[in-house]
C-alpha cells in the first residue's frame, strides 16, 4: 500500500525510500516557510520582498497592484458574515482582519498595524473607556500593515519614513544609512536626499536682509510658530545653525550659496512648506553687494482674500524712482509703487518689478517666487478636528472621517468606525461585533482643466455593509494624483448598528 505525507502542502509518496529520508528532504524543501515567502515576494505577492524587517515594493505599479489584491480580499470577508477573524491578540480581543494578518505573517513584518491594535487590546483589559485609547495615527488599515513598526516602507527607489501620514520623510534615493541616521533622530535638513512632506497646518518660510556684502540676516516667517518649534539652518557653506533668525557671514569669496530650512516641532514632527525643503538661493561677495544697492527688491504678502497677493517695494536704499513696472507672471501688469493682485489659478508665480531711476543705478530687475492659494480648497488634506465619540446606552462608537495625500502613490478618502459595547464583571469596555452599515454622500474635488484650481467634483458617495464585525472601514482611491477638499463641501455621514440608526451627522470639512 501506498502512503503520502503532507509537510506545509508539500505531498511525497513513498517510493521505496527511507522514511527519515523523506522527511528530511521534505522539511529542507520547506524550511524556513515564513522567510522563504517573504524573500520570493510573499507567495503570490509578486514585486514584493521584505528586506531586514521592511517592505520593499519595486515600483508603485506593484505597491497599487498589492493594495488591491488586499482591497478585495478585505471586501470579500466584510461580506461573509462566516468569515473568521485574525489571531487572538490578548485575552479574547481578537484581530478583526484576517486577511491583513494573513498578508503580515505571510511576508514576516512585525507592523504599525498590529502594533496599535495591540496596545489598544492592552488598555481595553486595563479598564480604558473607548476615547481614553491611542489610535493609529496611520487610518488606513492597508498602509498600516505595509509599515513596520518604526514607520519604514520602500516604494521604487524611495524610502518612506511615516510615523504618521501628517507628517512624513521620503529618503529619494533608498540609502539605508540615512534612513538610520533620521531614525536616530538626525535633523532631515543636512541630508540632500531628504524630502519633509507635511499635512498638517503650519508653513515654514524665511525672508532675508543683506547688512553688508557678505553677512545675511535671516528672518523665520512661517505661519504659525507654535510653542516649542526646532530650528535647522544649512547655509550651504558646511555651517549650520539653530537660531530662530540667524545673521550668518559667508566667505569673503563671491558666490552663490543654498540655504535650507526644517523647522521640528514637538522634537519628532517634521514640517516643511511648499512640498519639500524650504530651499533659496543667497548671492554674496563683493559684485553682488554692488547690484543690491540698486536692485528692486519687494515683498509679496497674502491678504486672506481668494488669490489675492499685495507687493512691496523694498529697496535697501533709497535711489530716486522715475518709474515702476510690474509684471505678476500671469500676464496681468501695473505701474502702481506697491500694488495688490489677483490671480485667478492655486500655483507658483514669477512676479517681476522693473524700476527706472533717476540716478546711476539706472534701469534694474528683481524676481521672486510667489505662492498663490485661493483658500477655496484645502491645500494637502482635510479632516475633522479630532475623533468622535457617540454613545448610547452601554454602546459607543468611535469615528473619524477626513483624506489625506501619499506622495507620489495616491489620495485616500476614508470614514471609518470600530463599535464598543460596556459590560462584563466589571463594567468594562469591549470591542462588540454587530452588523454594520456606513451610508456617506458627498463631494471630492480634483483640479480643473486649466490644473489651477480644485474644482472638479468628485463624487465620494458610497454605502458599505460587514457583517459579524467590530469595524467598518469605507475608503476610496484615487491613484497617483492629489485631490482636495472644498471647504464648503461637508461630508454626511450615516452610521448604523443592526439596522438601527445610530448617527445622522454632516461634518464641515476642516482644511489645514
Amino acid at each position: 500500500m501506498k502512503t503520502a505525507l503532507y509537510f506545509s502542502g508539500l505531498r511525497v509518496r513513498r517510493s521505496g525510500l527511507p522514511s527519515l529520508m523523506i522527511l528530511i528532504f521534505a522539511l529542507l524543501l520547506c524550511w524556513p516557510p515564513q522567510q522563504a515567502n517573504a524573500q520570493r515576494g510573499g507567495g503570490s505577492y509578486k514585486g514584493l520582498t521584505n528586506r531586514n524587517g521592511m517592505l520593499v515594493f519595486n515600483s508603485k505599479e506593484s505597491f497599487k497592484s498589492i493594495y488591491q489584491q488586499l482591497e478585495a480580499a478585505i471586501d470579500a470577508q466584510d461580506r461573509d458574515p462566516n468569515a473568521k477573524s485574525g489571531p487572538v491578540l490578548l485575552g479574547d480581543c481578537e484581530d478583526d482582519n484576517a486577511v491583513l494578518a494573513n498578508f503580515e505573517s505571510q511576508m514576516g513584518i512585525s507592523s504599525l498595524r498590529r502594533m496599535y491594535l495591540v496596545r489598544e487590546c492592552e488598555d481595553l483589559s486595563k479598564g480604558l473607556a473607548p476615547e481614553q485609547l491611542i489610535s493609529n495615527p496611520v487610518p488606513d488599515e492597508i498602509l498600516a500593515a505595509f509599515l513596520n513598526e518604526k514607520g519604514e516602507m520602500q516604494v521604487g527607489n524611495v524610502i518612506y519614513l511615516m510615523k504618521t501620514v501628517e507628517s512624513y520623510l521620503l529618503i529619494t534615493d533608498g540609502n539605508l544609512r540615512t534612513l538610520r541616521a533620521l531614525q536616530r533622530g538626525e535633523n532631515p535638513g543636512k541630508f540632500d536626499n531628504v524630502e519633509v512632506h507635511d499635512n498638517l497646518p503650519i508653513e515654514a518660510d524665511f525672508d532675508f536682509n543683506y547688512l553688508d556684502e557678505n553677512t545675511v540676516q535671516f528672518l523665520y516667517t512661517g505661519d504659525p510658530l507654535p510653542r516649542g518649534s526646532r530650528f535647522f539652518w544649512n547655509f550651504g557653506d558646511g555651517t549650520t545653525s539653530t537660531e530662530e533668525s540667524p545673521v550668518h557671514t559667508f566667505s569673503s569669496e563671491a558666490k552663490r550659496y543654498q540655504v535650507r530650512l526644517v523647522v521640528t516641532l514637538g522634537g519628532t514632527t517634521q514640517r516643511d512648506g511648499k512640498g519639500g525643503l524650504i530651499r533659496l538661493l543667497i548671492s554674496v561677495g563683493k559684485w553682488t553687494w554692488q547690484y543690491l544697492k540698486c536692485a528692486p527688491l519687494f515683498k509679496a504678502s497674502e491678504t486672506g482674500n481668494p488669490g489675492e497677493i499685495c507687493f512691496q517695494f523694498t529697496p535697501l536704499f533709497n535711489h530716486p524712482v522715475v518709474s515702476y513696472h510690474w509684471d505678476f507672471g500671469d500676464g496681468a501688469t501695473s505701474t502702481a509703487q506697491n500694488p495688490c493682485h489677483t490671480y485667478t489659478c492655486d500655483k507658483t508665480y514669477l512676479p517681476k518689478l522693473t524700476v527706472v531711476y533717476s540716478d546711476s543705478c539706472g534701469t534694474k530687475s528683481f524676481t521672486r517666487w510667489v505662492n498663490v492659494n485661493s483658500y477655496a480648497c484645502c491645500a494637502n488634506n482635510a479632516k475633522v478636528h479630532s475623533v468622535k465619540y457617540y454613545q448610547a446606552g452601554n454602546r459607543k462608537i468611535v469615528y473619524k472621517q477626513g483624506q489625506y495625500y501619499v506622495v507620489g502613490l495616491f489620495t485616500k478618502i476614508y470614514t471609518k468606525m470600530k463599535n464598543y459595547k460596556k459590560g462584563g464583571i466589571f463594567g468594562d469596555w469591549s470591542h462588540k461585533k454587530a452588523k454594520l452599515a456606513l451610508d456617506r454622500d458627498g463631494d471630492d474635488f480634483t483640479k480643473s482643466a486649466e490644473g489651477c484650481k480644485c474644482q472638479m467634483p468628485y463624487d465620494i458617495s458610497d454605502y458599505k455593509v460587514v457583517y459579524n464585525k467590530w469595524k467598518i472601514v469605507m475608503n476610496k482611491t484615487l491613484w497617483f494624483t492629489q485631490a482636495k477638499i472644498a471647504e464648503t463641501a461637508p461630508w454626511k455621514v450615516r452610521y448604523l448598528v443592526d439596522d438601527n440608526l445610530i448617527l445622522d451627522k454632516t461634518t464641515p470639512m476642516t482644511c489645514d
